[in-house]
């Protein structure tokens, strides 16, 4: 059951992103909102987190590994993602290095929503543990 309840969570915060992506780039909202952004890696670094946990789950409960490897399963997948998701938007021209401090700085948040999502995640699953327990 925990299982079931993990994936529905990730999964529906997917399709949030991709809805508040798609509009986003419709109505050009990247351009014109700048906190978009920082909602959409925070989300993204959060679901993230939450499916390679349940994919983690797979392979053994969750229930019982320490506090520590639950945390570093969330933030290192959801900062792993960031990054490829940042080299993402540099081979397709999406974000360029020519834009100087103004891409370090861009990348430098995003990397810490992505963060921030994942320590999210470390949380949720906590809550969801001892409501399974």
């Amino acid at each position: 059951m925990f299982k079931q309840e993990l994936f529905k969570r990730a999964f529906w915060i997917l399709v949030l992103v991709g809805v508040l992506n798609i509009i986003s780039v419709k109505l050009y909202l990247h351009w014109s909102l700048w906190w978009i952004d920082i909602i959409l890696h925070f989300l993204g670094g959060l679901c993230v987190a939450l499916f390679a946990l349940w994919f983690s789950s797979g392979k053994s409960d969750l229930k019982n590994w320490s506090q520590k490897k639950i945390l570093f399963v969330a933030l290192t997948s959801a900062i792993c993602v960031g990054i490829l998701w940042e080299l993402y938007e540099l081979y397709f021209g999406l974000t360029f290095l020519s834009d100087g401090a103004r891409y370090f700085v861009d990348t430098a948040k995003d990397l810490t929503m992505d963060f921030v999502g994942g320590i999210f995640g470390f949380f949720w699953i906590n809550n969801l543990l001892k409501k399974y327990e």
